[in-house]
């Protein structure tokens, strides 16, 4: 009878424990070169693949070791920076400061991520508020140009270095790229139920940790290469219009109407007594010279007569 013998499980363990162990350094050594010398270093026992999963979760969520990092270009040496600025112009022709904006975009290659613009009742544009992202390296000359398409009311601008995070962000996609192929790597090698089952699982989660720091770098990435610029364009406030026939009709109207025709009699009252007052002075006068005369006339003194 012949009698087919297969690995032990203990070995398969020690295998994925020395792998996940030494997940950073991948690069420094082959998969057989860590299996060996996980041989001689890691316990004997079912439990062993367990506490390597959990040994390189905690890995892979840190940053590489100093011997990847320095195998690795110095990534900080490029500074990686968020730019954002706020715009408020006012202009008396807000479709052409539109235009212009419009003109910026195509000239600098950049995009329009939103434009809220609204109308009087011809079409007219009135007021608009635009989000316009331009390349990070045309951030300060859009901002300036910008600026001086109409009457400027407020400009802020803000800046944000983001330089350690990317490089994070880069290691620990690195390092979750990494884990995966061993992991990968392990599975194809792998023979018992138990570790397959293992090894799927961990895979499967892997592979989602790897997804979200991919969409975090990804994230980044779009923040530095493109500046965001928020632009609002208003038009000055109109002057008051002159009332129209119908919104003079009414009470109001009538009162201002009686007062107006009071205003003119008094005016024509004062001007008949005007022409008037000189005429009937000289009268008063002559009236008074004539009473008097005449009442001197008629008293006589009278004469005592003899007896």
């Amino acid at each position: 009878m012949t009698t087919i013998t297969h690995a032990p499980r203990g070995v398969a363990a020690i295998a994925l424990a020395a792998v996940l162990g030494l997940t950073a350094m991948v690069g420094c050594s082959s998969p057989a070169e860590d299996a060996a010398a996980g041989s001689d270093s890691a316990p004997e026992g079912g439990s062993v693949a367990d506490a390597a999963v959990q040994g390189a979760s905690r890995d892979m969520a840190a940053p590489g070791p100093a011997s990847q990092r320095e195998s690795q270009p110095d990534i900080r040496q490029v500074e990686y920076e968020i730019k954002s600025g706020v715009v408020t112009l006012e202009s008396g022709d807000v479709a052409g400061v539109l235009r212009k904006i419009y003109g910026l975009t195509v000239r600098v290659d950049g995009e329009i991520a939103s434009e809220y613009t609204s109308t009087s009742r011809d079409g007219t544009p009135v007021y608009s508020e635009i989000l316009l992202e331009v390349p990070v390296d045309q951030f300060t000359t859009s901002l300036e140009e910008v600026s001086g398409f109409g009457t400027l009311l407020d400009k802020t601008r803000s800046t944000k270095n983001v330089t350690a995070q990317v490089a994070d962000i880069d290691s620990r996609v690195q390092n979750a790229e990494d884990s995966i192929t061993q992991l990968r790597l392990l599975f194809d090698r792998a023979t018992e139920l138990g570790d397959i089952i293992l090894l799927e699982s961990e895979l499967s989660q892997r592979q989602g940790d790897l997804e979200a720091l991919q969409a975090q770098q990804r994230v980044l990435a779009e923040q530095t290469a493109m500046s965001q610029i928020s632009i609002t364009v208003t038009r000055p406030d109109p002057k008051p219009e002159e009332p129209s026939d119908d919104e003079t009709a009414g009470f109001l109207a009538g009162l201002e109407q009686g007062w107006d025709a009071t205003v003119t009699f008094l005016w024509g009252l004062s001007h008949v007594i005007g022409l008037l007052l000189p005429i009937g002075t000289l009268l008063a006068l002559v009236s008074l010279l004539g009473w008097l005369a005449l009442r001197r006339l008629s008293w006589r003194p009278r004469t005592r007569t003899s007896e």
